[in-house]
């Protein structure tokens, strides 16, 4: 049997475990079921700690005393090991599972190679929003998931460059793009900034995948006082008719500097008083940065 082969073979079967995990711990909670979601998670960490013992102690087929795991560990060459992350994107029912995560092979830089070239070779962009998500976009998703895990930022500028042009990508796969940004290219937020500043210069606007891109790159600058996060954020509020995500943006980043700014533009767009969502939303801002607002009151109850 060939590496692929016994690799489907064992997702497979880790699939039938698994259910049967899920099967057995739903049935504990029977007579009292979880309340909320809190209690779901536990029960997900419950399984993952069965599915650990199942790759330690299965047998690799019937009439071998080697198990799973011992198995996996054997996978030395990078291209064996990334063909096995791969095929695992394609089959597990619940992404690459967490035993395989933690995996900790030689060459990781190899690996992670083999993975980006397989992952940048389809389309991320959805033609419609009820186009059907494919096996290839769930092993998309899946192993943006995986680099997420390992920390990894290589060849992130060439995922950027596929995400923002892709428009409109599939939201499985944006939301797996921006959790891998969150978790693994935190070092990138420069080239985040750049690939924004470039975007509000050429249009003047912002696509879904920008303000993706916004919202992520504030929640990694938050609290740290950026300048160039600020900037980039008092531009879009400045220059794009996404104001109200400016706004809203700029308190979440947490700089004081936006008090003045935001005063001062409220001072010379007197016609912002008739876009009552968006003078809300600065409001909102200048509140949570600390801002007395009194003197603002009569504009808030216009």
């Amino acid at each position: 049997m060939n590496i692929e082969n016994q690799m489907k073979m064992i997702f497979e079967n880790y699939n039938d475990a698994l259910a049967q995990v899920y099967d057995t711990l739903l049935m504990q909670q029977a007579a009292q079921q979880p309340q909320n979601a809190g209690e779901l998670f536990g029960l997900d960490k419950i399984a993952a700690r069965r599915m650990t013992d199942w790759f330690e102690n299965t047998p690799l087929h019937h009439e071998s005393d080697e198990t799973i795991a011992n198995f996996l560990q054997t996978l030395d060459e990078p291209a064996d090991f990334a063909s096995m992350i791969i095929c695992a994107s394609y089959v597990c029912d619940d992404g690459i599972p967490d035993y395989i995560a933690r995996l900790e092979p030689r060459r990781m830089d190899q690996i992670t190679d083999r993975v980006i070239q397989h992952i940048t070779r389809f389309s991320w962009q959805a033609a419609s929003p009820r186009d059907p998500v494919s096996d290839d976009i769930l092993s998309v998703s899946a192993l943006l998931d995986w680099l997420g895990t390992r920390s990894s930022d290589a060849h992130y500028g060439a995922m950027l460059d596929k995400f923002i042009r892709s428009e409109v990508p599939y939201d499985l796969v944006s939301d797996a793009f921006i959790q891998y940004t969150l978790t693994a290219a935190r070092s990138q937020i420069t080239l985040i900034i750049e690939t924004l500043d470039a975007r509000i210069t050429a249009a003047s606007s912002l696509r879904k995948v920008d303000e993706a891109l916004l919202s992520a790159v504030v929640r990694m600058a938050a609290g740290s006082g950026n300048t160039a996060v600020y900037q980039c954020v008092s531009r879009c509020l400045t220059a794009t008719p996404r104001k109200n995500l400016a706004a809203a943006c700029l308190a979440d980043l947490g700089d004081t500097r936006a008090i003045g700014f935001l005063r001062d533009w409220l001072e010379h767009h007197p016609d912002a008083s008739s876009d009552r969502l968006l003078v809300a939303e600065i409001l909102n801002t200048l509140r949570v940065l600390g801002d007395d607002i009194s003197d603002l009151a009569e504009l808030a109850q216009a």
